[in-house]
Formats: structure tokens, C-alpha cells, sequence
């Protein structure tokens, strides 16, 4: 069975680092342009390449998907789009469909002649997009709706007075996310100019207190005011869940879930899509109808996956529901890993350097590189050895 080296491409969006990616990969950046995200799959906005080869790793799979997928060669070729992350500012806040909304939305758009290119478009492609987000750096991200009482709280305490907004504000929390967040979206220019006055420092919240919950929400909101003054956004530090992820731990989002990532160095994986619809924090277009008819409106927490290595051995899977990818780490610096799990994957360094073998073939990889990994049959493990850390996303086998 043959390794595939990959040549992967950039992602150069406004909230990326300059300096994070390349250093990570070895990379040049004397323009130091912005690099957000580094694409490793078979997207049609980022398709990888076969190093060496002018050829994708989309035609590579879909000239033999039996050998290169194997039990997973129903999905007809890569489900999975693994990432790189670098969000040096906040991203947009966002949701991601789920597969039927997907699915329609891309098919109500082509009827109605929308190009793919479009900067109208909601819906790139008709797939779903769960996604994980594994952090290589302290990591901060909001996701989920807050406890109503809670998020309540914060919103009395954000406003240094008793005003109508604020009033009006925690009268729609208590009707429920929906009705709430049809009055965020909907404030007048007026009223967004209030939200970045009690946003900023001099103006901001009389009542900043020594809840650490409550002030690191207040210190996000400040920033938000600054970098995005009078959009609606700067309030949803207050109704977001604030999470803060050291190196490792990760969070996973399933369809429907509002949330941003705000600051860090991370490796993402999700569903071979790139369906974004969003509300707030960008220029981009914004469509609420549609919007809303994909958003979750209960109150959702992601719990934190801790990606722990035992002691005792060299790697961790990170659990999620999703059929499409399950990523694992692994640290094969005591001794070699065999990886169990015989899916099609993609494996990416993120420091130090490794040799992947599988039978007679192997192939090093050193820092900010991957590889193509085929489905192995029960004759043939992956071994995984060098002082390194990695990560593998691959098609799960349940």
C-alpha cells in the first residue's frame, strides 16, 4: 500500500495570522500577508494535490474509491475537510446547517441562478458541516446559548443604566432565544450605537464585577467594540457561552449551534463543506431568514473533550457523533503507535517529525506537513513513530 505525500492550500481571510501558519509549517511570509486557515481534503475551494503530482487527491480517490476508502467508499470519496486554523480576531458568529437544510438550501439557490461565487450565496456545496475544533494554543471561542437566567444577568450588568434597550433586551430573553436574538439582529442604528458605547472602556459597564465570568465576557465585548463598532455582535459575549480551551482540549459542534472562534492556533475537522451562514462580526453577507430557519434556539454548552494521552499509551481519540471523521492525537515519542482503527485518513504534523509505515512503505513527515493515508485491509497497521505530535482525522469504521 502506498503513502501520499500532500501539497495542501491557504486560506489568506482578514482574521488570520500572519505569522502562526507559516511558522508552523516553514513557510515564507515576507508580505506578511494573513493566513488563516491551511485546507487539507478534496473541497473544490481548497483541493489538495498529490506532492509531486499534478494530480488532486479528489481524482486520486475517485479513480479507485474500493482501494482508497474501502468499507467507506459509499461516500463516493473524502467526507472530511481537515484544517489548520489561525484566528488571530475573531471570526464571524456563525451556524452551520444540517444535512437536509443543506441540501435545500443549495437547491432553492441553484433554482433561483445564484452563482456558486456569489457573495449572496449561503450554501457552497449541499453538505452538512459538524465540525471539531482541537486547540494547539490557549484557545477562545463562543459557542452555544447561555442559560437564559444567566445571560439575563449579564445583560443588566453589561448597560451602566436602567435604559429601554436594556429592558427591552432581557423582556425578549425571557420570551426565549428566538424572540432575543430577532431583537439583536433587528436593533436600529440608534441602538447599536449605544452597544458600542457601553461596549467601550470609558462608557462600559459601571458595574464591570469581580465574577470572573462576567468581566472576561465585559473585557471580550470592549474588544468586540472597538474591532466592529455598532454591530450587534459586541453583545453576544453576553448570550455565548465564553470557553476557553488550553492545548488539546477540544470542542465539537453539531448543525445549528451560533458560535465564533475567537482567538488561537488550532486543528479543525468537519464535514467536506464549507456552508457558512452568519449574523454578525463581518462584512459579509447576512441573510436572518435563513438564518434562522437552521439555528438551534435551545441553550447548548459544548462540553470540553480533555484529548488526555494515558500514561500508559501513545494516543487519544477524541469522541464524537459524527459519521463522517473521528480524530485522534497521538504522541508517539515513548515508543511506536499502531493505530487501530483501518479507516482512510489524513495525518498532520504539529511538531517535531514522523515516519508513517504501513507493510514495506513509509514515508517522514516533518513539522506542517501531512499525508493521504488509504484504508488498510487486516493485513496492513499504520505505525506512527518519532519524536512528534500529530493529528489524524479519519473515516470512522462505526
Amino acid at each position: 500500500m502506498k503513502l501520499f505525500k500532500l501539497d495542501n492550500q491557504v486560506k489568506h481571510y482578514p482574521w488570520g495570522s500572519p505569522e502562526w501558519i507559516p511558522r508552523l509549517t516553514g513557510k515564507e511570509n515576507p508580505e506578511k500577508i494573513p493566513w488563516a486557515e491551511l485546507w487539507m481534503g478534496i473541497h473544490s475551494e481548497g483541493p489538495s494535490e498529490i506532492a509531486g503530482e499534478k494530480l488532486t487527491l479528489e481524482k486520486l480517490i475517485a479513480g479507485n474509491p474500493e482501494k482508497f476508502l474501502g468499507t467507506a467508499r459509499n461516500f463516493g470519496n473524502l467526507p472530511f475537510l481537515l484544517k489548520i486554523l489561525a484566528a488571530a480576531h475573531p471570526l464571524s458568529i456563525q451556524a452551520h446547517p444540517g444535512l437536509e437544510d443543506a441540501r435545500l438550501g443549495w437547491e432553492t439557490e441553484n433554482k433561483k441562478g445564484i452563482g456558486v461565487s456569489d457573495p449572496k450565496r449561503n450554501y457552497r456545496d449541499p453538505n452538512h458541516k459538524p465540525e471539531i475544533i482541537c486547540a494547539l494554543s490557549p484557545f477562545t471561542a463562543m459557542a452555544g446559548f447561555r442559560d437564559p437566567a444567566e445571560a439575563e444577568t449579564m445583560i443588566r450588568a453589561f448597560f451602566s443604566e436602567e435604559t429601554a434597550l436594556r429592558d427591552r433586551l432581557c423582556k425578549a430573553v425571557e420570551n426565549g432565544y428566538r424572540a432575543f436574538f430577532s431583537a439583536v439582529l433587528g436593533l436600529e442604528a440608534e441602538e447599536r450605537r449605544a452597544v458600542t458605547a457601553a461596549g467601550g472602556k470609558k462608557t462600559g459597564p459601571a458595574k464591570a464585577p469581580d465574577d470572573p465570568g462576567l468581566s472576561g465576557a465585559f473585557a471580550l465585548c470592549e474588544k468586540l467594540a472597538k474591532a466592529y463598532p455598532d454591530d450587534p455582535g459586541i453583545l453576544s459575549p453576553l448570550y455565548l457561552n465564553l470557553i476557553e480551551l488550553r492545548p488539546f482540549q477540544a470542542i465539537s459542534l453539531p448543525a445549528g449551534i451560533l458560535h465564533s472562534y475567537v482567538y488561537g492556533l488550532g486543528v479543525e475537522c468537519m464535514a467536506n463543506s464549507d456552508n457558512v451562514l452568519r449574523c454578525g462580526l463581518t462584512p459579509k453577507h447576512i441573510d436572518p431568514e435563513e438564518l434562522f430557519r437552521i439555528l438551534r434556539f435551545e441553550p447548548y454548552k459544548p462540553e470540553i473533550c480533555r484529548g488526555e494521552i494515558p500514561e500508559t499509551e501513545n494516543s487519544c481519540r477524541y469522541q464524537t457523533p459524527f459519521r463522517e471523521f473521528a480524530v485522534y492525537r497521538v504522541e508517539p515519542r515513548r515508543s511506536a503507535v499502531e493505530l487501530a482503527e483501518k479507516g482512510a485518513a489524513i495525518a498532520v504534523v504539529v511538531r517535531g517529525e514522523v515516519t508513517l509505515s504501513v507493510g514495506k512503505d513509509t514515508l517522514v513527515l516533518k513539522q506542517g506537513e501531512s499525508a493521504f493515508i488509504p484504508f488498510r485491509d487486516n493485513s496492513e497497521t499504520l505505525v506512527v513513530s518519532g519524536d512528534a505530535d500529530l493529528f489524524a482525522a479519519l473515516i470512522p469504521e462505526t
